[in-house]
């Protein structure tokens, strides 16, 4: 922890199994596993929207862990806002002109509602989720990034209850959740570029709709 920050709001002790430590970098095992949204983010990094906000996931969920304040953890919560809702507008604008501003204007409600209400993010997430998959063109690629998601989801409920827990442990199910949500992140990559693809060769044939 930070002095002088305010708290995350899962202290003093449903901050997921790993202990917190003294010094810097409170929870080393899901600090370093949060670069692995950066990683695929500087991969992708074609992808213009969605790539920065892999970056910034990344970099949010270890400033989190890092310091366990909540600053940290809105950022964090900010970072996967950001890629739910960047993977709708890609879904939406399959069939419709959306502008970019309405991407800015939903996240900066979204960061409002998490401050004011913070209790609430997963289940705001959630939702998001469910219109992710409401909004894409499903491929093979979008079936891989939702069982692999599913997977690390299930990482992150074992490791928040607490089920298998060994909090000195470097390996951790948190860190699991990080990893397997990057390889989601770049699976749902190959899906867009799959849905980019069908997009173009029917526009070829049959002129812009």
């Amino acid at each position: 922890m930070w002095p002088g920050w305010q708290p995350a709001t899962c202290l003093p002790d449903a901050c997921f199994c790993e202990a917190i430590r003294q010094g810097a970098i409170a929870q080393p095992a899901n600090f370093w596993s949060s670069f692995a949204f950066v990683v695929v983010g500087l991969f992708v990094w074609r992808r213009g929207l969605f790539a920065a906000t892999l970056v910034l996931v990344g970099a949010g969920s270890a400033f989190y862990h890092a310091s366990l304040t909540f600053t940290g953890q809105a950022a964090d919560v900010a970072g996967m806002y950001g890629i739910a809702t960047a993977a709708i507008l890609y879904g939406v604008r399959r069939t419709r002109r959306v502008p970019a501003v309405w991407f800015v204007a939903a996240n900066v409600l979204l960061i409002a509602v998490q401050v004011l209400f913070p209790e609430a993010r997963r289940f705001v997430f959630a939702g998001l989720l469910a219109g992710v998959l409401v909004t894409q063109r499903w491929s093979g690629w979008m079936a891989r990034a939702l069982v692999v998601f599913a997977i690390g989801a299930a990482f992150w409920a074992v490791d928040l209850a607490r089920v298998a827990c060994t909090p000195e442990s470097l390996v951790q199910g948190h860190a699991v959740w990080h990893v397997a949500g990057a390889t989601a992140a770049w699976l749902l990559y190959r899906h867009f570029g799959l849905t980019n693809q069908i997009k173009s060769a029917y526009t070829a044939s049959h002129g812009p709709g």
